[in-house]
């Protein structure tokens, strides 16, 4: 009888609900949560400078083109070639058309805004999981709900960061020397 009541009583025992989380366990849960939303916001704000950089770039490029082959069609139509001056005019509306039509300064002024929003939302987790730290669990909830609920905000305001620039930014944010933020000082073991 007691090998089969203790045997029973063990099988009571694992069918009941499990204890709910320790108190420490619920704030080394959310700090680690903090901690990888930290490093979630650095990444971000780094593809964001990545893709305002692109923008501001192509906008150079295809701005220039336009005054290089508007300037290009005006000196061939004075100089009687009125073919070339008409492939230079074309080429010369097209390029203009391209940087009107995508925005590219507008588009880099957003994904710049975004990055400093991110890079905000990276200082407010170090600072709630370095120095900020309740002991209360509910306390640690309710701070990790308000940076959850700032990311939300910061990613619907946020431009799409292109595929490619997403790739390449992400390439490059593990590489010394080659971020605009500051890394997170617990980055290094992910």
């Amino acid at each position: 009888m007691n090998k089969q009541d203790s045997h029973s009583t063990s099988i009571l025992e694992d069918l009941t609900e499990p204890e709910p989380p320790i108190q420490a366990d619920v704030v080394v849960r959310t700090r680690d949560f903090i901690q990888e939303l930290e490093r979630d916001s650095w990444l971000q704000a780094e593809r964001h400078v990545t893709a305002s950089g692109f923008w501001r770039t192509y906008q150079w490029v295809v701005g220039g083109m336009s005054a290089v082959f508007a300037a290009i069609a005006a000196g061939t139509a004075f100089a009687d070639y009125p073919n070339y001056a008409g492939i230079a005019g074309l080429i010369a509306a097209a390029t203009a058309a391209l940087a009107t039509a995508l925005r590219p300064g507008d588009l880099s002024a957003q994904h710049l805004q975004s990055a400093t929003w991110y890079h905000s939302l990276q200082l407010a987790a170090r600072d709630a999981w370095e120095f900020d730290r309740p002991s209360d669990p509910e306390e640690s909830r309710k701070q990790l709900r308000e940076l959850a609920d700032r990311w939300a905000d910061i990613t619907s305001q946020s431009p799409r960061v292109p595929r490619r620039l997403y790739r390449v930014s992400s390439r490059y944010a593990d590489k010394k020397g080659a971020n605009y933020f500051p890394k997170p000082r617990l980055a290094t073991g992910r």
